[in-house]
């Protein structure tokens, strides 16, 4: 789903900078392919930093891990299994 207002932000904020986008429908289609929060973070901090493209993947949230996985990922010793002592 489009966020028109996201979208119709970057446009604006394209134009300021003398820029403009000869096929609009294609950029709509690259908007739709993300989240509807991620299109709007991808707006926002591609302005606050002045940047002229957009960069969807930078906006995704990253999953948070959990302290016990960490500890089992790193305290794995069946990687040991087989090895000659």
């Amino acid at each position: 789903m489009l966020n028109e207002q996201a979208f119709e932000e970057w446009i604006e904020y394209k134009r300021s900078m003398g820029k403009k986008y000869k096929n609009i429908d294609r950029q709509k289609a690259k908007f739709e392919k993300w989240p509807f929060d991620v299109q709007a973070r991808a707006v926002e901090k591609s302005i606050d930093e002045e940047w002229a493209g957009l960069f969807f993947e930078k906006c995704l949230e990253k999953p948070v891990e959990v302290e016990g996985d960490f500890i089992a990922r790193h305290t794995n010793r069946d990687w040991t299994k087989g090895l000659i002592n």
